[in-house]
């Protein structure tokens, strides 16, 4: 690998460093709980009450965000992406 190449790559790696140390500060010290919002805090909660009962069924939810859930999930309502309709070349504006 050449100086410049070996160079460059420290450098990003060094930028990327102090953004994300920047970005992550105001969590340090904090427990793993602590830093959830509250819309995961609850699915959490939901996830120890679905455990703790020994269900297998699944559970009909509006919310999409489920990332924590570990249970089988349906989600009831989309709420579908933003799309953007460009004019084509020959339409006038």
């Amino acid at each position: 690998m050449s100086r410049v190449l070996l160079g460059a790559v420290i450098a990003a790696l060094l930028l990327t460093t102090i953004s994300v140390t920047r970005a992550h500060r105001p969590d340090w010290g904090k427990g793993r709980t602590q830093v959830l919002r509250p819309n995961d805090k609850a699915m959490l909660e939901v996830d120890r009450e679905y455990l703790r009962a020994g269900r297998n069924d699944r559970l009909y939810l509006e919310n999409s965000e489920i990332c924590y859930a570990q249970f089988p999930v349906r989600v009831t309502r989309e709420k579908l992406p933003l799309l953007f309709q460009f004019p084509r070349v020959n339409d006038k504006l």
